[in-house]
């Protein structure tokens, strides 16, 4: 396989259905007097579901490693129809159950906890050709 032929990959779109998942995620800070405090913030990933969509998207976007992210730009289809920031991760220490895509988008973290706090449970992503990140603001 060339290279040019694998940069092509991320020049497609993929569409595929996603389960929304919130994970709280602990780490530790410390404060000015040098006590040491254990904080939490809720993550939201992406979990892209079984289909053959999905697997030419990890084809072309899974990182290497479970360090690493890649960015890409989608868009969150019904009920958001809104642009927004993804990062692509491998199974991890963070979410060790698949692959998933972390919200980068803060803004958009609310309305799918409130999706999620409804009882919705998937969204479907449109992820954007790599060229066309630019376009949108996210």
């Amino acid at each position: 396989m060339t290279v040019q032929f694998a940069l092509s990959k991320r020049e497609e779109e993929y569409t595929f259905s996603c389960k929304m998942v919130k994970v709280a995620k602990w780490f530790e800070d410390i404060d000015s007097k040098n006590n040491i405090t254990k904080q939490s913030t809720e993550m939201v990933y992406l979990v892209p579901q079984d289909s053959s969509q999905r697997t030419l998207f990890f084809d072309a976007w899974l990182p290497s490693y479970d360090q690493e992210t890649y960015e890409t730009v989608g868009l969150l289809l019904s009920p958001i129809n809104k642009p927004c920031r993804l990062g692509v991760r491998r199974i991890n220490a963070d979410y060790s159950e698949a692959h998933h895509l972390v919200l980068m988008s803060p803004d958009l973290e609310d309305e799918i906890s409130k999706m999620i706090s409804a009882g919705k449970s998937e969204i479907t992503v449109a992820i954007l050709a790599e060229s066309n990140e630019e376009k949108f603001n996210v």
